[in-house]
């Protein structure tokens, strides 16, 4: 029943013992590696009904149960943590969606006296009561050798109030449907009181930092960050019909028909081969891929992003477009104009805490630095003095309505458009330059904000709304700016439409009858004035 620890005299109990006590059976690799291992973070990541939820609260289940020793007297005691109590938590975005609350309630308070853990323990305090945010369980063990009694508080917890996850010293933290938690609540409340952290996530755009630990927990094994991608085999109720229903869709999607009988192949073998991991939803859904797709607010991916520059861009018509913010990111974004009027992104300005002056000074240097004289300048509508700037240093600069070149919902829809496959070309009329072109080329920022811009679930009716949309969106108030010039590779005049905007109004004035003459003199042109004052 017992494993030897490390330490003398010390024992725990089994991991597997304890597992075959509570009926938990982890029935793939992957399961039975996140178990073994023992990382201080372990993130496991998967499409829904996969088991992460329920391997998360064994896993936290096992670990209510503190090292033990034998004392002289031959009786067996539980050892004290060295901060006192053991806390256990369970995180997740409100009391209601904490799932793994309730395996372990399940577990510890229902299933107490059906088990032989139960006589491990006595229940001093329970309380399971979502609605009114108090859910908690006091465990208390028999005394130690220095006759103190052990306790475990397992307690689920709201990151709704994120400050109340401060000054507590946590053993364990499980972060409960992570994607949907913010950044902030391992990284500032819990990173830096918890000794081990759970992480289940269903990949989603909202929880692509979770992504950059996997990435970070690859790269450097020292962070202690492992990360375990299970699949729908963990799950023995798992329904496989509906699985091959949405399978069917996603190929008929991609491939205009269905390719794959039921159950015709292993998709998760091999999801390179897989035709239905072509469709983002599908892949993300039902295969647990980092696609974003169902919260990501543009159509952005591997299709719009090119890692060398296109040789027709070095002789291409250029423009640049801005978005200025001091406290905010200011950014310019150069365009090339090609054939049939597509655009790629050629490289950016992206800085922070600098000045209207110094950054139309840095969109200069890059213009240089890329070898580029662009034909106009497209400035921020809700900032008229980059555009003064600009024409005091002689540059060209488009002037549009503001009114019309601030319209978000336009933009969005214009920049949705762009991104979409030309029928002829088979390439998407808007491309970006990534850093991997190399210097003074590339646009990392804007293809990270392209890719992390989603959708606010249950946020503003208005579609495009700064309330309906999360994210950094300098760089694509730019791309919005930059479409509504309507830029054509056929070379027009920067202030053209503002010319013919005058223009029509000098000839609708031309043809206008005469105002009346009591308001002349108040109104008139000074030489019609000065014939009256002379008895013209």
């Amino acid at each position: 029943m017992s494993q030897t620890s490390p330490r003398s005299g010390s024992s725990t109990l089994g991991k597997g013992k304890v597992f075959a006590l509570a009926g938990y059976q982890p029935l793939t690799a992957e399961v039975v590696a996140f178990h073994s291992s023992k990382a201080r973070t372990r993130i496991a990541h998967a499409p829904a009904r996969t088991s992460k939820s329920y391997a998360a609260a064994h896993e936290a289940y096992y670990h209510c149960f503190p090292s033990f020793e034998k004392l002289p007297s031959g009786k067996w005691a539980f050892e004290r943590e060295p901060t006192g109590d053991r806390r256990i938590w369970l995180v997740g975005p409100d009391y209601k969606t904490i799932k793994e609350w309730d395996y372990l309630w399940w577990h510890l308070v229902v299933q107490k006296r059906r088990t032989p853990l139960g006589r491990f323990y006595r229940i001093t305090t329970k309380a399971n009561s979502a609605q009114q945010g108090n859910l908690k369980i006091v465990m208390e063990f028999p005394p130690d050798k220095n006759g103190d009694t052990p306790r475990v508080i397992v307690e689920g917890k709201s990151a709704t109030n994120a400050e109340s996850l401060q000054g507590e010293q946590v053993y364990m933290a499980v972060l409960s449907e992570a994607a949907e938690l913010d950044e902030k609540i391992l990284g500032r409340y819990l990173g830096t009181r918890s000794k081990y952290v759970l992480a289940p996530t269903t990949p989603k755009l909202s929880a692509d930092w979770l992504r950059k630990l996997i990435e970070d927990g690859e790269a450097h094994p020292e962070l202690s960050i492992e990360s375990f991608r299970f699949t729908p085999y963990a799950n023995p109720e798992y329904d496989w019909d509906l699985y091959w229903i949405e399978h069917a869709k996603a190929e008929s999607r991609c491939a205009g028909k269905i390719l794959t009988t039921p159950r015709g192949h292993d998709c998760f073998a091999d999801l390179a081969a897989c035709a239905a991991s072509s469709d983002p939803w599908f892949a993300e859904q039902f295969q647990g891929q980092w696609t974003g797709a169902d919260e990501r607010l543009l159509p952005f991916g591997a299709q719009h992003v090119l890692d060398t520059v296109p040789d027709w861009c070095r002789s291409a018509r250029v423009f640049v477009a801005c978005d200025y913010g001091y406290s905010d990111a200011s950014v310019g974004l150069f365009f090339a104009i090609g054939e049939r009027d597509h655009l790629v992104i050629l490289s950016e300005v992206y800085e922070r805490q600098t000045t209207a002056t110094e950054f139309v000074g840095k969109i200069r240097e890059k213009a240089k630095a890329i070898g580029a004289r662009p034909d106009y300048y497209v400035g921020d509508p809700k900032q008229p003095q980059i555009a003064r700037l600009m024409r005091d240093r002689g540059l060209p600069v488009w002037d549009v309505d503001k009114r019309a070149m601030a319209d978000r919902a336009a933009g969005y829809h214009a920049l949705i458009d762009a991104m979409s496959l030309d029928p002829v070309t088979r390439t998407a009329k808007l491309r970006v330059v990534s850093e991997k072109a190399g210097e003074p080329f590339g646009c990392p920022q804007t293809i990270r904000e392209m890719k992390n811009l989603r959708r606010k679930i249950g946020g503003s009716a208005l579609e495009f709304s700064t309330g309906a949309v999360i994210g950094s969106d300098h760089a694509v108030d730019c791309c919005r700016y930059a479409l509504q010039t309507r830029p054509q590779l056929k070379s027009i005049e920067p202030d053209t439409e503002m010319r013919r905007y005058l223009a029509s109004l000098r000839r609708r004035a031309a043809h206008a009858a005469p105002p009346p003459l009591g308001r002349l003199v108040g109104g008139a042109p000074r030489q019609i004035a000065e014939g009256f004052h002379h008895g013209v």
